[in-house]
């Protein structure tokens, strides 16, 4: 009277793999937690002036990213001043335009120029202990005639890369996140 539904053994069977095959992997797929967040620095040159526009803590990982090259360098600091990470960073007004070479069929001719403005987004992985983000500038060219200096008065060539930007981590760290 009644139809009775009985699944044999290969279906059971079928069926308990197609449920592993569907769900392997998904405890180990990773999952940004709440503490996962970087730093996204919005920087804007105006002339020889960098100001920072807007600073955010932005809840998610961090992407790797490429490696840069650039004479800049934004570090991430702790209390002390030492570099948890260090990235460099290209000078956004520096731009460099190619276009077809007329005097050389299939050539490219490259010209480099020097815009008075430029702007960047920077993104930075917060670490636990930094305390401050940095933005150094280019390594000093040491002077055409180098005096003799000894080590007692500091007498590094060039001398230290100059500090453009100094942001203070430390109320970012306890500011809400915003996030997807």
């Amino acid at each position: 009277m009644g139809h009775q539904f009985v699944m044999d053994p290969i279906r059971i069977l079928w069926a308990f793999v197609l449920f592993a095959v569907t769900t392997a992997g998904a405890a180990t797929v990773p999952v940004a937690g709440p503490r996962d967040a970087f730093l996204l620095v919005h920087l804007r040159w105006v002339s020889n002036q960098v100001t920072v526009v807007k600073s955010e803590r932005v809840a998610g990982r961090l992407k790797p990213q490429p490696s840069a090259e650039g004479a800049l360098q934004i570090r991430l600091a702790d209390v002390q001043g030492n570099a948890l990470w260090v990235s460099a960073l290209e000078d956004p007004r520096r731009q460099r335009f190619e276009f077809p070479d007329e005097s050389q069929p299939g050539g490219i001719r490259q010209i480099e120029k020097w815009l008075p403005t430029g702007e960047v987004l920077v993104r930075v992985p917060l670490k636990p202990s930094a305390s401050e983000f940095q933005l150094l500038g280019a390594i000093p060219n040491p002077p055409l005639a180098a005096p003799e200096v000894g080590p007692q008065l500091g007498g590094v060539p060039g001398g230290p890369r100059p500090v453009l930007v100094r942001l203070s981590l430390l109320p970012a760290t306890t500011a809400p996140l915003r996030g997807p």
